[in-house]
């Protein structure tokens, strides 16, 4: 398997979606096999497309949790979302001027709006 680079970034959505699948795409590989019998320079790669995913995935929870608080969900239910406790959800994501402002954004929006 060729084993691509991503330093430098993606700029469309759409390239963003194909990295973040050929990272899931070198994981899967990695993951059904050995790791001692693989080369440095594969390790590499998989540690890269590992952080790369680890990344997108906690800047969409940085997003999506205030706007889910916005809307009214607890931290009992995002917190068993996230696999963690209400109180850490809360501790971690927890900035009301933050959620305050999604609020006021949800009431801006033109009816029939989604």
């Amino acid at each position: 398997m060729a084993f691509p680079t991503w330093h430098g970034g993606a700029t469309t959505h759409d390239q963003e979606f194909e990295a973040i699948m050929g990272s899931w795409d070198v994981l899967k590989e990695m993951l059904g096999s050995r790791f001692l019998d693989r080369p440095p320079q594969e390790l590499v790669h998989a540690i890269e497309a590992s952080a790369r995913i680890y990344r997108i995935a906690e800047s969409s929870q940085d997003t999506l949790v205030p706007i889910a608080r916005a809307h009214g969900v607890s931290w009992r239910e995002l917190g068993a979302a996230l696999g963690i406790s209400p109180t850490t959800a809360r501790r971690r994501y927890g900035d009301e001027d933050e959620i305050e402002g999604w609020k006021e954004s949800l009431h801006r929006r033109p009816e029939g709006s989604s």
